[in-house]
């Protein structure tokens, strides 16, 4: 009789299949991933966290800056005009007096150029004589003679006319120190506007309806609307005060020249430029 063979290889197998599914059943489904900490958050300049001292506007970095403007590298001409433009005001003669001792044409050029934009951009919208003429009341009159004064055909919608409350019909018959009951023209009537500014007080009285006591309204001047502007004036007006700045007869303000009229100064150091390369020219 033949006895059938119990081999153990089959066993073997089965027992490491269930081994290993028992190791599987062991182990997470889902891991949890380790915690990764957050990047900081950049500290912005505040009274707790004041920003680092900057540089002083000396002579000797006044001049080095100055210098920068006879760079090869566009980059390093363009760094060194904007650095200039936020000089203090003061320091505006000083650019004018440098700019008049430069023996090399290119940087005496591109000197002009910076002091004409600081002019025009922070010293000119703070002179009186730009201003003056810039105000608008808001409203559409005419003259009338008894009783005298200058009567609001119109309010115009959305000026300071409107906001202080002054009403189509009125007759105004004082403005500030001006007063109309001995008569006014249309010349000084327009005096008055031409000398208006935004942001200007004016108190304005008006006889209303059948009232024969004027009423007084308190307007602070609006900034006349570009429509009521003509672009080629405003450019002519521009480049008389401008001339009369170049040639020295026009003085800006103190109040211009103190301490806080100037612009911030950069916070990083001029030169913002890479490692020297060609030179690039626009």
């Amino acid at each position: 009789m033949t006895r059938a063979c119990m081999c153990p290889i089959p066993l073997l197998l089965l027992g490491l299949a269930l081994g290993a599914l028992s190791l599987r059943a062991q182990e997470p489904s889902d891991p949890t991933p380790e915690p990764v900490a957050p990047e900081p958050k950049p500290v912005l300049p505040s009274p707790a966290h004041p920003a680092p001292p900057q540089a002083p506007w000396d002579g000797e970095r006044l001049a080095a800056t100055i210098r920068m403007l006879d760079s090869e590298r566009f980059a390093e001409r363009e760094d060194a005009r904007m650095a200039l433009e936020s000089l203090p005001l003061a320091s505006l003669q000083h650019l004018r007096q440098a700019a008049e001792r430069e023996d090399d044409q290119g940087v005496r050029q591109r000197l002009g150029e910076t002091i004409k934009t600081i002019f025009m951009t922070r010293v000119l919208p703070e002179l009186a004589e730009w201003r003056m003429g810039k105000g608008f009341l808001g409203i559409q009159w005419s003259m009338n003679g008894d009783p005298p004064g200058i009567q609001v055909v119109s309010v115009i919608e959305g000026t300071s006319a409107e906001a202080a409350g002054l009403k189509d019909g009125d007759l105004i018959v004082k403005i500030d120190s001006h007063d109309f009951k001995d008569g006014v023209t249309q010349e000084q009537a327009m005096e008055i506007w031409s000398a208006m500014a935004p942001g200007d007080p004016m108190r304005v009285h008006v006889l209303r309806g059948e009232s024969t006591i004027p009423e007084e309204f308190r307007v602070t001047i609006g900034a006349m609307p570009a429509e009521y502007q003509s672009p080629e004036q405003e450019e002519a007006r521009k480049e008389a005060i401008w001339s009369r700045f170049e040639s020295g007869s026009l003085k800006l303000p103190q109040r211009l020249l103190g301490p806080g009229s100037a612009a911030p100064l950069p916070a990083q150091p001029i030169q913002s430029w890479g490692p020297p390369s060609e030179p690039d020219v626009p």
